[in-house]
């Protein structure tokens, strides 16, 4: 169902700090270009294209290189090329960490071999977390649609770390968003973020810098979920007609009581994020 990233695994059992950490995700984002950046450098499409190509998959749930042929920008031989290079680019993470001097190469092997063991045993309860959960298929589909669309556009990959019957805990470091779907049952899904997060995803998103959470970041992260629910409301609505409202911001405090609801908690090592799917009561 998810597997907890070695990164975030290490974190865990204090063999690396939380800046060895970032520093190691910082270094990996660097060796691993997009495709669309590698297109450009062989000048196969211009970056006009490249951003089309993007923009398109905030409307689909659909991989660059399936919309880059079906625009007729790229063929099939080309994607397979730049997807070649893309992996031979790419740096594991472990060797990353022995490179930067942070973990030796005994270490990192051992850690290997534990983390492997131990993954299938968290993937095991995270399935079962969400057998027992109340709204199993609902959540289910919310969790493997947003660990999809949260590495597409903000190009960091994220696990799930948790699922909790219940909606988000109130607290005084995470803001929420939230928006209703209303059909046979009204469903929500909200996102809980903080507010660094926030600001990295307007930045990455949108492409806004933003420093604090005023009323431009506000509406960049109601856009961010927004983006999101016009990819799974249609599966949540059973394929009705539903109302989609427009997302809300309600600061540290979300209010409005789900019966049921589940919470999704995941991890990208730099940032925590939530997403619950409930229905209203």
């Amino acid at each position: 169902m998810s597997t907890k990233y070695f990164g975030q695994y290490l974190f865990e059992k204090g063999l690396i700090n939380r800046e060895q950490l970032l520093e190691a995700l910082d270094e990996q984002r660097k060796s691993s270009p997009l495709l669309g950046d590698i297109a450009v450098e062989k000048g196969w499409i211009d970056a006009k294209q490249s951003k089309k190509i993007n923009m398109e998959q905030r409307r689909q749930d659909k991989r660059f290189g399936e919309i880059a042929i079906e625009l007729s920008l790229l063929d099939e031989s080309e994607i397979n090329k730049l997807l070649d290079e893309q992996k031979s680019r790419r740096k594991y993470f472990g060797e990353i960490l022995v490179e930067l001097g942070h973990l030796s190469a005994l270490t990192l092997e051992e850690q290997l071999k534990t983390h492997k063991e131990e993954s299938l045993e968290f993937d095991e309860q995270i399935s079962l977390s969400f057998k027992n959960s109340k709204l199993p298929s609902q959540s289910i589909f919310v969790n493997e649609m947003f660990i999809r669309f949260y590495q597409r556009m903000i190009k960091i990959m994220i696990s799930t770390t948790e699922v909790i019957d219940g909606k988000p805990a109130d607290n005084n470091e995470n803001l929420f968003w939230s928006q209703e779907i209303q059909s046979d049952k009204n469903y929500y899904l909200i996102l809980g973020i903080d507010v660094e997060h926030a600001c990295h995803i307007a930045k990455h998103f949108m492409g806004i810098e933003v420093k604090e959470m005023d009323e431009l970041g506000i509406d960049s992260v109601a856009e961010f979920l927004n983006t999101f629910t016009g990819h799974v409301y249609s599966e949540l609505s059973q394929h009705t007609q539903p109302k989609v409202q427009a997302p809300q911001y309600h600061g540290n405090h979300f209010e409005v009581a789900l019966s049921p609801c589940t919470t999704l908690q995941f991890d990208s090592g730099q940032f925590p994020i939530s997403i619950a799917v409930g229905v209203k009561a």
